[in-house]
């Protein structure tokens, strides 16, 4: 695959069905906006989680990849893609359970910043929250021509920042209670 293709020059960029759209296209805002939530949740990986968080982030990056490649496919799943499901969506589901076992009930609001990894997972749920609203926004505009965002994406994309926000107030109150 070549990365400099050119085709960029002219303000136009190639989605992964072919289809050539100006750069200014809504799917390429949907698509940009996936792409720094991943990036974000990379930078997270790096910045010292627990083992079982990095596992965790793993998947949800190979998730947003591949709800990229069905979005760049005008919403068709890719050969050599796995459909995104409802497996899926529980996944997420079993991971908030756990952190919320471990956390408890929360009394009080949580402010970023209390260390540097969970203020860049409170900064990559905020991105990951501005991509679900872009997706929502993009669904609504083209539910008529493509049949619109599969709900199982739709699901995952409100699940994942919560699992996010349960991340980080895990290293706040791990800070907390090892002063």
């Amino acid at each position: 695959m070549k990365i400099s293709t050119k085709i960029g020059d002219k303000g136009e960029s190639r989605l992964s069905n072919g289809r050539i759209l100006r750069k200014s296209s809504p799917v390429f805002e949907v698509l940009g906006d996936f792409d720094e939530f991943n990036s974000s949740l990379g930078l997270c990986k790096a910045s010292g989680l627990y083992d079982d968080s990095i596992q965790v982030l793993e998947i949800i990056q190979k998730d947003l990849y591949r709800i990229m490649a069905i979005i760049a496919n005008d919403m068709k799943i890719p050969k050599g893609i796995k459909e995104l499901d409802r497996k899926d969506v529980l996944f997420l589901e079993q991971c908030i359970e756990k952190f919320e076992e471990e956390i408890g009930d929360l009394r009080e609001f949580v402010i970023p910043g209390k260390s540097v990894l969970s203020a860049r997972l409170h900064f990559s749920r905020a991105i990951g929250r501005r991509a679900e609203r872009r997706l929502i926004g993009y669904h609504d505009e083209m539910t008529v021509s493509l049949g619109g965002v599969p709900e199982e994406i739709l699901q995952y994309m409100n699940r994942v920042s919560d699992l996010l926000f349960l991340m980080a107030h895990r290293d706040d109150l791990d800070k907390t209670n090892s002063r």
